[in-house]
């Protein structure tokens, strides 16, 4: 298992030969491009988080915010990618 899958992501779990990051929404296509660029992968998934925790996160974010802070917040929730190593 490479020691530097902190570049691509926040590392989430790390189940050999499994891992899971928490990408940014917004740089999904290049953190993949170079994982699978540098890595040999054999499996890929990339998930949105779950629908509770994200319910939960704009509910904590919305106490004293407008509605529109809260539907920023959907545009910028990130994914997780889950890709174990061949």
């Amino acid at each position: 298992m490479p020691s530097d899958l902190t570049r691509y992501g926040q590392v989430l779990e790390i189940k050999e030969p499994e891992a899971k990051l928490k990408v940014e929404r917004n740089v999904i296509t290049e953190v993949l491009s170079a994982v699978l660029a540098e890595h040999a992968i054999e499996d890929v998934s990339v998930e949105d988080p779950p629908l509770e925790e994200v319910i939960a996160e704009v509910f904590a974010q919305t106490d004293g915010k407008s509605r529109s802070d809260a539907e920023k917040f959907d545009a910028d929730h990130a994914s997780a990618v889950s890709a174990p190593a061949r």
